[in-house]
């Protein structure tokens, strides 16, 4: 049976002077990119790869890029920043 994990993720990393908000909201607060990078890799290989064998189809990350309110995006809120390497 295939299943979709419709939203996963939602680590926050504030990057200063790229973000509109000062309030660091997420799952789970991450000071560099580098951290941030180790994290979600870790969170990927541990919980989302072990479960295509169980027919794990697809999967979207909480969020792509940082929004007003929220700092947990892949990419800066001014899209300056790629906080994944």
């Amino acid at each position: 049976r295939a299943f979709v994990i419709s939203e996963y993720g939602g680590y926050a990393c504030h990057i200063a002077g790229h973000s509109s908000v000062e309030r660091v909201f997420g799952y789970k607060k991450l000071d560099t990119t580098e951290e941030l990078s180790k994290a979600y890799k870790e969170l990927y290989e541990g919980q989302v790869l072990p479960l295509i064998e169980n027919g794990l189809s697809g999967v979207v990350y909480t969020q792509l890029s940082d929004i007003e309110e929220e700092v947990n995006g892949l990419v800066t809120y001014d899209r300056k920043v790629v906080k994944i390497k």
